[in-house]
């Protein structure tokens, strides 16, 4: 059985990621490192450094929690 996969974001804690999730941001998300999110506002904010990558990340974590909760509230 393959272990559980976890990146650790410092806004969203430990994000929890499945194969399916790790499957995409291998291949696909990786090329977003290099993309900052915020352009050259680290120019004047120096810790406004956030990639596209980590924005992606973070939005993951938030649509999941999202679709999980609406998951759990159908059931009822």
């Amino acid at each position: 059985m393959n272990q559980p996969y976890e990146i650790r974001d410092p806004i969203h804690g430990f994000i929890p990621i499945n194969e399916w999730e790790r499957d995409i941001i291998n291949p696909v998300l990786q090329r977003l490192r290099r993309v900052r999110q915020l352009g050259l506002s680290d120019m004047v904010y120096p810790g406004s450094a956030h990639t596209r990558f980590e924005h992606s990340l973070g939005v993951m974590r938030v649509a999941t929690r999202m679709f999980d909760e609406v998951a759990v509230r159908g059931e009822r």
